[in-house]
Formats: structure tokens, sequence, C-alpha cells
């Protein structure tokens, strides 16, 4: 599956997940912040599969995969990214 431009495929985080980020983001209240973990991105994306991106519940459109229920949105619709650190 390959999202085109700025599209990325997100699934999102569990309540539990969610609830360990402790990050501001302005114009998303808590209760309407969702995040999750990047599965794919468009070529034109800033976030890359296995980020953790923060973005409005209203942000997404639905999308199963076998089964596995994933969320599509433009990559404008995210407050913010938390890039995974990779350690060599």
């Amino acid at each position: 599956m390959i999202p085109i431009g700025d599209v990325i495929i997100v699934r999102q985080h569990k309540d539990e997940d969610h609830n360990k980020w402790s990050v501001i983001v302005p114009n998303l209240s808590e209760k309407n912040r969702l995040s999750g973990e990047v599965v794919y991105a468009g070529e034109k994306a800033q976030s890359k599969p296995g980020d953790t991106v923060v973005f409005n519940q209203w942000a997404y459109s639905k999308l199963e995969k076998d089964g596995d229920k994933l969320l599509i949105m433009k990559e404008t619709n995210v407050g913010i990214i938390l890039k995974q650190i990779q350690n060599d």
C-alpha cells in the first residue's frame, strides 16, 4: 500500500497508549486529541513508518486491510510528529 503525496496511514493507539503522551498541542483539545503509529507514508510526508503522530479525532477516514483497522489522513491534519529514535 503506497499513499500518495502527504497522505499517511496510521494505526491508532489504544487509550492507555495515548494517555502516556503529555504533549500540549494548540487547537487540539484533550478530549479530541488522538495518537497513533504511522504504518505507511506518502513520498511527500515528513513522518515515516514507526513515527507517532498526534491528530484531531475528525481528521481521518477509516480503512480496513486484512482485518487491520487503520486511519487514513492528510499529514496537514497532524498536530505533531514524535520521531522514532533509531539506536545504531
